[in-house]
């Protein structure tokens, strides 16, 4: 190949430069790397934390279930039972307590 100037290019200048451009990019991709890692672990961290909320919640979900099906009973089997004294006495009383505390 011709250069303008005449000025030979040795393979071994050329092989010195693209070490220390490998050397550069290898560096950048290590710290890419490692901010990827991180960002993985906060991930997967967040993602088992919404996990137990969900199971929490749902959890929660099933015990007002039950609670709606025992009031839908209680008031088929006793209709003239006033529905505070089973909500103060009844079997659920203690479950309902709680969202009088939450709330």
């Amino acid at each position: 190949m011709n250069w303008p100037l005449r000025t030979p290019v040795r393979a071994a200048d050329r092989l010195a430069a693209d070490i220390v451009d490998l050397a550069a990019d290898s560096s950048d991709l290590k710290r890419q790397n490692a901010e990827l890692r991180r960002q993985l672990a906060e991930t997967k961290s967040l993602l088992a934390v919404a996990r137990e909320a969900n199971v929490t919640q749902a959890a929660r979900l099933l015990q007002l279930v039950r609670l709606v099906r025992a009031l839908n009973e209680g008031a088929k089997t006793r209709p003239l039972q006033p529905l505070s004294r089973w909500v103060k006495f009844g079997p659920m009383a203690t479950f309902l307590a709680t969202f009088k505390k939450e709330n």
